[in-house]
């Protein structure tokens, strides 16, 4: 005498069909958006000083100028360093 062991089949039919046509449309529509369609983009109006921005952009800056520039080399820091945090404990290995 066998045992005969099945899964039950499920007779999903057209109700089960068109779930899944709609779970591929609402994947392909969504693919479609996050990879293919371009955005649209936003009309961004300038500020009316954009022209001076402009012109300090024009500005060529030399590095060595500004390093040798006896203003730069008054200038001072005026925060203090913090010192070096301890590392740890002298004793790791103790308990607490």
């Amino acid at each position: 005498m066998a045992i005969i062991i099945e899964q039950e089949k499920r007779g999903g039919g057209l109700l089960g069909f068109l779930a899944w046509v709609v779970a591929i449309a609402i994947l392909g529509t969504g693919l479609y958006y996050l990879f293919f369609k371009k955005p649209e983009l936003i009309a961004v109006v300038a500020p009316g000083n954009f022209k001076d921005t402009q012109e300090i952009s024009k500005i060529n800056l030399d590095p060595g100028q500004v390093v040798g520039n006896p203003r730069f080399q008054a200038l001072k820091p005026r925060v203090t360093p913090l010192p070096p945090p301890t590392p740890g404990r002298p004793n790791p290995f103790l308990g607490f």
